[in-house]
């Protein structure tokens, strides 16, 4: 028996071990190497993350015009040392929501510290007076700034409050604003309604348009536009009578006169 075990521990030692195929060691080097990267990516994402090498100390505003940075910054003030990978738009977008000039926002991380808000500001549309000021406002009605010079608004001012108006009255002609080309706005003195199909705007030469609803705005704007162009030249080259009413309630069938 002490013969045989010798013997079969003797065949033992004699068995050469043959070398791995190479596809196997290929396969344990990447697997090594794939761990390797893992760890060190993963540990720079952390670093990324959580170091305060990527803090904000730099916050770089654009867009405002009416909205003042002193008061986006003031918002803003919670971002200031939080790491720029923590940093989200909806994040910045809910700090701004108390702004009433602040319609969206986007936002780049400039690394390693600086964190760029654009601000895309609602639209003035119109003007109201309110006791020697005038509100800017938007379409929604939403007010943006006041000033004390009318001249400096550019805007026509909407006869009546919203109160007055009542609402459905007052969204009709701030979506009619809204709709007209920013050169055309420009040129208005004043806003009217006595119905939500009655929306009548004054030039600051005295001219009526007359409007109507809020219906097809976008084709109603450029019938007006091209009115106000024809009727320029053909003024000046035949001297014919200044035209002093466009209507452009039925835009397929523009009437002036």
């Amino acid at each position: 028996m002490a013969q045989t075990k010798q013997a079969e521990a003797a065949a033992s030692d004699s068995v050469v071990e043959l070398p791995r195929p190479a596809w196997q060691r290929r396969r344990r080097n990447w697997l090594i190497g794939g761990g390797i990267v893992f760890v060190l990516v993963a540990g720079l994402l952390a670093a990324a993350v959580f170091t305060p090498m990527f803090a904000v100390r730099t916050l770089t505003l654009d867009g405002t015009e009416l909205a003042t940075d002193k008061t986006i910054r003031q918002q803003l003030k919670p971002v200031m040392g939080v790491p720029l990978p923590q940093i989200g738009t909806s994040e910045v977008r809910s700090l701004l929501d108390d702004v009433p000039q602040v319609a969206d926002v986007e936002i780049e991380a400039h690394p390693p510290s600086e964190l760029v808000v654009h601000i895309q500001e609602r639209i003035p549309v119109a003007v109201l007076k309110d006791g020697g000021n005038f509100t800017l406002i938007d379409k929604t009605g939403t007010e943006l700034a006041t000033v004390e010079d009318r001249r400096k608004a550019q805007l026509p001012l909407i006869d009546g409050s919203r109160q007055q108006l009542g609402e459905e009255i007052f969204r009709t002609t701030t979506s009619v604003l809204a709709s007209l080309p920013a050169g055309i706005r420009s040129k208005l003195e004043h806003a009217s309604a006595e119905s939500i199909d009655s929306v009548v705007l004054t030039l600051e030469s005295g001219k009526k348009v007359i409007w109507g609803n809020d219906s097809q705005n976008e084709l109603k704007a450029e019938v007006l536009q091209v009115l106000l162009k024809e009727a320029g030249k053909k003024s000046e080259e035949t001297g014919a009578a200044p035209i002093q009413v466009y209507d452009v309630s039925t835009p397929t069938r523009p009437v002036t006169r």
